[in-house]
């Protein structure tokens, strides 16, 4: 089984210069610390339009590798590693390379809490693979409560990065490549914090009140102050060695509290684990919102709302009510927040909120330079669209009635032009495609009808005559357009000017009478029914 993964491109770094910049010393014991498997140089981008789940693995592979001491880390590229676990239809999801054996598999429960423990046995990271994006992502670690991660995607920025950065929601992620024949470890013993998934509620103790935090640690800024009294619900929890941790939302914004200034209430928080079908949207098509939820008390209803991002008003899509699944579709190409509220019969009220793109769909203006044209002759395609996700590549195409596939001309990229030269007379049909970062494809096709070229073929009876001979000046041609015309001329080696015999008409012959011994040119032109015109010039000798 093959996975092929489609991704944003907006230029190509060079891989092999991001991958030489430093050289690890392994350490006794283990082989690297946190902070060299993390170092920018660790990470690269890849180097194809659709080679992101190749890229992810071969970020997971460079890791594992200096865990495990190997020097030559950095020699694990796309290109090194390509025969082992890409083939044309895309990615592996089986493979050994260097002695690490991988295996795909698909998440079997909650993402978030699937990813902390795999992350926990696995510090070389794991690679997550959204069906949907479709798109792949290099899962480094999850400290203080958040994801980090290295995207493959050129137009993100480089390194190690938190989540929220990357082109999909990796808690929605479906699958996942992870290596399953090492047991590697970092030299400094740091580890990810140990974090619970929970869903309960906390009231604030401290009567001067409490910091809601950015991170789990003193160290950490202080976003807001909680009041004593003020119960929240808790999400999350992780200890530090000295204060146990919580993660709250208060006020619009979220972080860490310390729970050692708080006192555990016993109604259960609400865990409302809802989901969108998409995260990007094209004009005129709908979005599924599917919410659910647990703890609290009693039964649930749900509420859902949208607001542009432009706006700080919440429009009500369906008030509170049994219904787990609603249906939305935005009437504007602009950027939404999505909302869904989750209410419990004690009227406890848990919400979560999803960022959406909305775009018009992407259409395809191209256009080719002409519909009618002949062999040997340039055909420019112009590539033109508008709408869709983000950048656009194009791909131009050709066939012919005898072909039974589409011929490649040029192949995705950003190239907005195509020089086609059809060799064979032909209808050809040219296909130009216009495909999106968001994996958009809108085509158009064109007929275009290529005919031979006109081709002058005529002839002189002679090269050499005496004066007061004739010469016949046969005109004849193929190729071109309809019925042809001829014309004929002359003039001596010491004129610049052309003297006609006989205008444009349909005589296939005429007759040339020299009068004075000398060097003569002649010449035949031939026009088609479009007026294109065909010469030939033959030299003749005129003795006396």
């Amino acid at each position: 089984m093959k996975l092929n993964g489609k991704c944003i491109l907006s230029a190509v770094f060079a891989l092999a210069s991001a991958a030489a910049i430093i050289s690890f010393k392994p350490a006794e014991g283990y082989a690297a610390t946190t902070s060299e498997i993390n170092d920018s140089s660790v990470f690269v981008k890849q180097l194809e339009h659709e080679s992101c789940t190749l890229c992810a693995n071969v970020m997971m592979l460079r890791r594992a590798a200096l865990l495990r001491g190997d020097s030559d880390w950095s020699s694990i590229t796309e290109s090194s590693a390509r025969a082992s676990l890409w083939c044309w239809a895309g990615m592996y999801c089986d493979y050994t390379y260097k002695g690490f054996t991988v295996t795909q598999k698909r998440f079997s429960y909650d993402v978030k809490s699937q990813l902390i423990a795999l992350l926990k046995e696995h510090p070389e990271g794991i690679v997550a693979y959204d069906y949907d994006y479709p798109h792949a992502v290099l899962v480094t670690d999850y400290t203080n409560g958040e994801f980090y991660i290295a995207e493959p995607a050129n137009n993100v920025s480089p390194g190690r990065i938190k989540a929220s950065q990357a082109l999909f929601n990796i808690q929605q992620s479906e699958a996942y490549w992870y290596i399953t024949n090492a047991s590697l470890k970092v030299t400094d013993g740091e580890k990810q914090n140990e974090d619970t998934i929970v869903s309960q509620r906390w009231k604030v103790t401290a009567s001067s009140g409490l910091n809601l935090r950015s991170g789990a640690g003193t160290s950490y800024e202080s976003k807001a102050v909680i009041p004593c009294g003020k119960i929240l619900s808790v999400t999350q929890t992780v200890s530090d060695g000295v204060n146990k941790w919580g993660y709250v939302s208060y006020q619009s914004q979220e972080g860490w509290i310390s729970l050692n200034y708080a006192k555990r209430v016993s109604s259960a928080a609400i865990g409302l684990t809802s989901s969108i079908s998409t995260a990007k949207v094209t004009l005129g098509s709908s979005i599924k919102i599917k919410a659910s939820a647990s703890g609290g008390s009693g039964s649930f209803q749900y509420a859902y709302y949208y607001k542009k991002n432009s706006s700080s008003n919440w429009i009500r899509i369906k008030n509170y009510s049994n219904s787990k699944i609603v249906t939305y579709q935005p009437l504007s190409a602009t950027d939404y927040t999505i909302l869904i509220k989750a209410k419990d019969s004690k009227g406890q009220v848990a919400e979560k909120k999803w960022s959406i793109s909305v775009r018009k769909p992407l259409t395809n203006t191209s256009a080719v330079s002409a519909q009618k044209t002949y062999t040997g002759k340039t055909l420019t395609l112009k590539g033109a669209s508008y709408g869709g996700f983000g950048s656009i590549q194009y791909a131009y195409y050709f066939k012919r009635p005898s072909d039974n596939n589409w011929v490649t001309i040029k192949g995705y990229s950003a190239s907005k032009k195509a020089g086609f030269v059809p060799l064979t007379a032909a209808e050809y049909s040219i296909l130009i495609k216009a495909k999106d970062e968001n994996g958009n494809i809108s085509k158009k096709t064109f007929k275009v009808v290529v005919k031979r070229a006109l081709t002058n073929t005529s002839s002189v009876s002679a090269s050499k005559v005496r004066s007061g001979s004739a010469v016949a000046m046969n005109g004849s041609a193929v190729g071109g357009s309809g019925s042809y015309q001829y014309a004929y001329y002359y003039r001596t080696s010491a004129s610049s000017s052309w003297t006609a015999i006989q205008k444009y008409s349909k005589s296939t012959s005429v007759l040339f009478m020299p009068a004075k011994s000398g060097e003569y040119e002649l010449l035949i032109k031939v026009k088609d029914s479009e007026d294109t015109i065909a010469k030939k010039v033959f030299n003749l000798t005129v003795t006396k």
